[in-house]
């Protein structure tokens, strides 16, 4: 069974999701992808999924979750 990160995000352009590097930082784009919405809000609803294009952390970011731990996710489309 494939194991796999769950994280949050918060949208902050049209096509863009602030989230934390260390769940971006696998480097493997065509593998991510964004659900959106929030299944609190509609537990029944089936949230649409969102391509990943690119990615971009902090240069600097070493992979502590305390330090520069922050990512974009750039989207294919606008939820």
């Amino acid at each position: 069974q494939r194991r796999r990160l769950i994280c949050t995000g918060s949208l902050i352009a049209p096509t863009k999701v602030l989230t934390a590097a260390h769940c971006a930082k696998s480097g493997k784009r065509k593998q991510l992808s964004v659900f959106a919405g929030s299944p609190w809000i509609s537990p029944n609803r089936r949230l649409p999924r969102i391509k990943v294009t690119a990615v971009m952390t902090d240069p600097t970011y070493n992979g502590r979750k305390d330090q520069r731990d922050f990512a974009v996710l750039t989207l294919a489309s606008t939820p």
